[in-house]
């Protein structure tokens, strides 16, 4: 009686556990696919939330310095802004990264993200704020509607009231 495997069975038992690591590996694709859109969808809405917060920050400032909370506004147009801006401006969207990590229009690492902020002034004490977020190659769209996560784009709106 022989002891050991023969070299066909070695042979087949080595084709199949090859067929079942390419089967697992070929998982981990998709994956990173699927996990690597969850984080943009996530950044995008988290840049698309600080463009209201910093609008409001804007209005803030205005109201405390006795100005129009529309001040430095630039009124039914798709603009920029940044944490460190006192007004809105134009701008390509295209948002950078600085040493310290932080999102801005300007020099610094590339991303994939580009942010609009539009205001709106709904009556004299009311300001409507829509702002987009794209990321990948996806230009802003021309119609809210039309930005969808499937579009890689996104998008938040606020209401801002004088609080005077």
């Amino acid at each position: 009686m022989r002891k050991g495997f023969s070299i066909i069975e070695t042979l087949l038992a080595a084709f199949v556990l090859s067929v079942g690591l390419v089967g697992v590996i070929s998982i981990f694709g998709p994956i990173n696919t699927a996990s690597r859109e969850a984080t943009h969808r996530v950044v995008a809405a988290a840049l698309a939330q600080e463009g209201i917060e910093l609008v409001r920050n804007i209005r803030d400032n205005n109201m405390i310095a006795g100005k129009s909370i529309d001040h430095n506004m630039s009124l039914n147009s798709w603009r920029c802004i940044d944490y460190n801006d006192t007004a809105l401006r134009s701008c390509n969207g295209v948002l950078s990264r600085t040493s310290s990590g932080f999102f801005h229009h300007g020099s610094g690492s590339d991303t994939p993200y580009r942010r609009w902020v539009r205001v709106e002034r709904a009556d004299s004490d009311t300001l409507n704020i829509t702002t987009m977020v794209t990321w990948g190659n996806t230009s802003r769209p021309s119609r809210l509607n039309q930005c969808t996560a499937i579009n890689h784009c996104t998008h938040a709106r606020s209401t801002l009231k004088n609080w005077h």
